[in-house]
């Protein structure tokens, strides 16, 4: 599909000036996938300057129309790499809250089902939690699952 897309941006820089005086939106859709209309369908939708390109040559407009051609694939992998690495980031956020919620849901079912909770003090003498402080930690632990699980 952005092969596709690649061709049709190349198609649209090489049509007659006629042509590209037609409006020309693009944006790139949550997929990472640049898109191109003669309409702004999508809030994130853009203007999208198209020059003419004269006909083919061998002089020095050819080379001109070859170093676009250039830049104009060099900017689509540029995006490409960056929605590769917006989905990457992302995935790594996901799995990092689905790791983080797991254990906090451990921690609450731990403290929930003990019978008495307790922590190690400095000597390595177990201290127990009073009521009040096992229902704190109990409800600090809640909260850690509702912020991580959401």
């Amino acid at each position: 599909m952005l092969k596709a897309l690649q061709t049709l941006g190349l198609l649209l820089l090489m049509l007659p000036g006629t042509v590209s005086a037609e409006p020309v939106y693009g944006w790139v859709d949550e997929h990472g996938r640049t898109h191109f209309a003669d309409r702004p369908d999508h809030d994130d939708a853009e203007p999208v300057t198209v020059d003419p390109v004269p006909p083919a040559s061998t002089g020095p407009q050819h080379q001109e129309r070859l170093e676009r051609r250039a830049r104009i694939r060099h900017m689509f992998e540029r995006e490409r790499q960056k929605a590769a690495a917006a989905r990457a980031h992302a995935a790594r956020q996901a799995a990092a809250r689905d790791a983080n919620c797991a254990t906090a849901r451990e921690h609450l079912q731990n403290l929930s089902r003990a019978s008495a909770i307790y922590h190690v003090d400095a000597d390595g003498e177990r201290v127990y939690f009073s009521a009040q402080r096992r229902a704190a930690e109990i409800r600090r632990a809640r909260e850690t699952v509702d912020t991580w699980c959401r």
